[in-house]
């Protein structure tokens, strides 16, 4: 089954989103805070959208804040606000932070792991008593909040280090939702560019075919930059390409990846013994299975070895490595 969340970015066959969605939906439906985890790129902006129109404060506001865009110095002061004359240079009438600026409805903070420690304190504050001390104030102010935060970073990791509170983290984790990385539900990815396609032929005022071999291209690559960097790459499909319709070549050379071979047949051209032959063929066969699938346990799934075995024969024939994602490795040949 085909799922589209109509007003948002979120479009999936995947049960892993189907699940994320579903929890999604429970949260809204109850007045309380929400913590959001993935890589960055997968949609944790759209979640919080999502769940804040589904929620009962749709009609109020929601403001968004980026924590990790805002100086530290000014943190402060643009998350609480502050009074008439609060410091040099302040507004003679004061000014609403984010947080009053919110009051009845939902703020989002993103990159909540950037927030410093002395600021956490007062964050949590908020979580706590729902007060605000706003910089030069008196007396706290009572605000009506709704808390959505967001983080591509291992928070309880940072507990453990000292570098987030831990208390804070227990008051954030009431509903965590965790998205998943658009490698780990590439079922979704016809989906996306079909959507997407849909979207820049309008905005653009052409057309673009994709290739069978084109999407299992795009099926194949592990897209670091998740949904936001497949967006972004259709995209810029629309505005460079000459032609309608986009093959593989075309993706090999927008995603900088290995241009697409015809495969080699096996010719023989003299006589050499069996066992060098098959030595040749072998070689050139993980060569090309690491290009492929960058990994040595990818690769090794594609040629149906276990890795260490894969990683013995490399070695026997002097395919070099660099440091990489996942298991560690991309192939760096000496051809």
């Amino acid at each position: 089954m085909n799922f589209l969340i109509e007003k948002t970015s979120f479009i999936y066959r995947a049960p892993a989103m189907a699940h994320v969605i579903a929890i999604a939906r429970q949260a809204a439906a109850v007045d309380v805070t929400v913590l959001l985890t993935g890589e960055s790129g997968v949609g944790k902006e759209e979640l919080a959208n999502f769940i804040w129109k589904q929620s009962a404060r749709s009609g109020r506001p929601f403001v968004k804040v980026n924590c990790g865009a805002i100086p530290e110095t000014m943190m402060e002061s643009e998350l609480f606000g502050y009074e008439p004359g609060a410091f040099t240079g302040a507004a003679k009438k004061g000014k609403k932070g984010y947080f009053e600026q919110a009051d009845g409805g939902t703020i989002f903070l993103d990159e909540i792991s950037e927030i410093p420690l002395h600021l956490q304190v007062k964050l949590l504050r908020v979580l706590q008593s729902m007060e605000i001390m706003r910089l030069g104030a008196e007396a706290p102010k009572r605000i009506d909040v709704r808390i959505i935060a967001a983080t591509n970073k291992p928070l309880e990791e940072l507990v453990a280090a000292g570098r987030f509170r831990a208390d804070l983290f227990y008051r954030l984790n009431v509903m965590p939702i965790a998205i998943p990385p658009l490698r780990d539900r590439k079922e979704d990815i016809p989906l996306l560019v079909d959507h997407y396609r849909k979207r820049f032929a309008k905005k653009y005022q052409k057309q673009l075919v994709f290739t069978d071999r084109a999407l299992a291209m795009m099926m194949d690559y592990h897209w670091p930059g998740n949904v936001r960097e497949l967006v972004n790459a259709i995209e810029r499909m629309f505005v460079t390409s000459a032609a309608p319709v986009v093959d593989e070549d075309h993706v090999a050379k927008w995603l900088h990846l290995e241009p697409p071979t015809a495969a080699d047949p096996v010719s023989v051209s003299e006589v050499v013994p069996l066992k060098q032959a098959v030595a040749d063929v072998e070689r050139q066969l993980i060569i090309k299975a690491l290009h492929h699938a960058r990994t040595y346990r990818r690769a090794a799934k594609l040629l149906g070895v276990d890795a260490s075995t894969l990683v013995r024969k490399a070695q026997k024939y002097g395919i070099e490595s660099r440091g990489g994602e996942e298991d560690g490795f991309y192939v760096a040949s000496r051809d």
